[in-house]
């Protein structure tokens, strides 16, 4: 199956998530277009926006980050 879902019951749902994850990571860098899932290499994000409580605001718009499907879970 394509998606694995992981009961709220299982007494290890943090190793089955993340396990789960795993499994979705080469849909994930690729895409997976029968299921409508776009590749996330390159991450293509309309715009971001970060702000800072002292009055610094920084947004970019039509950003494409490089790197996403590297990403870890550490924690749950």
């Amino acid at each position: 199956d394509f998606l694995h879902v992981c009961s709220r019951n299982d007494p290890n749902i943090d190793s089955c998530i993340k396990e789960s994850v795993e499994f979705l990571r080469p849909y994930l860098t690729k895409g997976a277009p029968e299921y409508n899932i776009p590749s996330i290499e390159p991450l293509l994000l309309k715009e971001i926006v970060a702000a800072e409580g002292g009055g610094i605001k920084l947004s970019a718009k039509d950003v494409k980050a490089f790197g996403a499907s590297d990403f870890a879970v550490t924690k749950m």
